[in-house]
């Protein structure tokens, strides 16, 4: 039987799990929420969130290379991705599973040309320019509908455009996973705090 997406969003909200373990532990407790967030918590996906205070020393900086001849001794393209991903320990840093994340978050800076790591790097100004450019667009309607307007329109046009913590990940086609999502379940696995500290994007041209 097919899981609702209202409660898989309904679980995420409570436990800050990544979609696809929402969507794993209501399919396994028969779409009741409340055996779903004691499974989340018994795997200790739930905890993930508690993680982020922990600090990050540790890490690897990642590249791809976009058009690259990987068979060269020196790979190069017309565009490159660079991200600095770090976790607590040596340990983690080199597991093949933290590499694989790093692969696919170069991936997606070079894909989606994200600004900011996540909504809270946006800069006061930037973000109150965008909000009155929003309100702007509704002119004339109700304080409170305007707000609500302004709000949704800030979710689903810049912070899912510009953060990269809040973009669809790109090898995801049904679009239903964030990039954060990602981040959350190895923080889940590992059972430690991992963060993206910074990355940029080359292009010839641009």
């Amino acid at each position: 039987m097919p899981i609702d997406a209202k409660l898989v969003m309904k679980l995420r909200e409570a436990t800050g799990a990544p979609v696809m373990e929402c969507r794993a532990a209501l399919e396994a407790c028969d779409s009741d929420l409340t055996k779903a967030a004691e499974w989340l918590k018994k795997r200790g996906i739930e905890k993930a969130g508690e993680k982020s205070a922990r600090e990050t020393k540790q890490g690897k900086i990642g590249v791809y290379v976009h058009g690259a001849d990987k068979t060269a001794a020196f790979p190069a393209g017309k565009g490159a991705a660079m991200v600095d991903l770090r976790c607590e320990t040596d340990f983690v840093a080199k597991n093949p599973e933290f590499d694989e994340l790093l692969r696919d978050l170069c991936l997606q800076v070079y894909a989606m040309d994200p600004t900011w790591v996540s909504r809270e790097d946006i800069p006061a100004a930037a973000l109150q320019a965008e909000k009155d450019k929003a309100a702007a667009e509704v002119k004339g309607k109700p304080p409170e509908i305007v707000a609500k307007i302004v709000e949704g329109k800030l979710e689903k046009n810049f912070f899912a455009a510009k953060c990269l913590l809040d973009q669809n990940f790109v090898k995801d086609a049904e679009g239903k996973t964030k990039v954060a999502d990602l981040v959350k379940a190895k923080i889940a696995k590992f059972k430690e705090n991992i963060t993206v500290r910074r990355f940029t994007k080359f292009e010839i041209g641009s």
